[in-house]
């Protein structure tokens, strides 16, 4: 997994690519808990490079909206089978997830 950030619109953007596991999923929890540890409050992963995201990665999402309070967290560009993965598990009722940042 690799996770490269830059400013867009406002936003801290995490572009992560690769397999979020149970492996790689404590690397993107320090990642992002680092980022709001530095103070940012409007965080987006975008995800069109993730090819597959367990339970581990769908917590570590879980406990990043918790820890940013009342900052923003979404997700942004999931591909068809992490799409599937976000809408079975009901996390679009919990978080936004969208198709781009603007959207």
């Amino acid at each position: 997994m690799r996770i490269d950030t830059r400013k867009q619109a406002g936003w801290l953007v995490c572009a992560i690519s690769g397999r979020i596991d149970g492996t790689t999923a404590p690397q993107l929890e320090a990642s992002l808990r680092g980022t709001i540890d530095a103070g940012e409050t409007r965080i987006a992963a975008d995800l069109s490079g993730v090819q597959y995201l367990s339970s581990a990665g769908l917590r570590v999402f879980l406990a990043t909206l918790r820890q940013l309070g009342g900052g923003e967290f979404r997700l942004v560009g999931p591909t068809e089978a992490v799409r599937e993965v976000l809408d079975i598990s009901g996390f679009g009722n919990i978080m936004a997830i969208s198709d781009s940042l603007e959207g």
